[in-house]
């Protein structure tokens, strides 16, 4: 018996390089594709460089124009000096005279008088409170603008007569007998009327 005889068909082998061919194609399209959009958007140097210049230019551009002093000139900057003018106003406090200041002060000094009073008569902590009173009293005198006739001896007579209420305030709160400092509110008390002629 003759032995079989094979054959080897390579002809369907030899379609596939045309396959391989078409894919290398297409790989090739696709990496064309990519570059071409690669420096369409990011072009290495040339698109920056016009795109920093246009900018420039048309702040240059942009700047020109309103650069005229006339912009400028019509600024109202000279306005606020009109407003300066108003704060000037509020220096109108008029000098009192003394008849007016002896006025506003005189119920505050009758009301210390009747503190001291009060505090003398009960001693202890009421009177430390009494006198308490009477020192939120002081704070007003010393906000008071005397007539600058008075302005410097009042000053110095409502000092005074702070500290000798502070020294007569701690002496109660103590417990102590507060007889002499009683005696240096009253007559600092009494040199402040005094001072507006009472």
């Amino acid at each position: 018996m003759s032995e079989p005889e094979y054959v080897w068909d390579f002809g369907r082998e030899r379609r596939r390089p045309g396959r391989v061919w078409l894919i290398v194609g297409l790989a090739v399209a696709a990496v064309a594709i990519a570059a071409a959009l690669f420096f369409l958007f990011f072009r290495p140097g040339a698109p920056l460089e016009p795109v920093a210049s246009a900018s420039p230019t048309a702040r240059a551009s942009d700047t020109p124009s309103p650069s005229p002093s006339t912009s400028d000139s019509a600024s109202p900057t000279p306005t606020p000096s009109p407003s300066a003018p108003v704060v000037p106003t509020p220096p109108a406090p008029v000098d009192p005279d003394l008849e007016s200041f002896r006025e506003k002060v005189a119920p505050v000094l009758d009301a210390a008088a009747t503190g001291l009073g009060y505090a003398r008569e009960e001693g202890g902590m009421s009177a430390m409170q009494d006198v308490m009173l009477v020192q939120q009293d002081a704070q007003r005198l010393t906000q008071s603008v005397a007539p600058s006739s008075i302005s410097q001896r009042w000053s110095d007579a409502v000092n005074s007569y702070g500290q000798a209420l502070e020294a007569l305030r701690a002496a109660y709160e103590r417990g102590e007998d507060a007889g002499t400092q009683d005696s240096a509110a009253t007559a600092a008390l009494a040199e402040l009327n005094s001072i507006v002629g009472r």
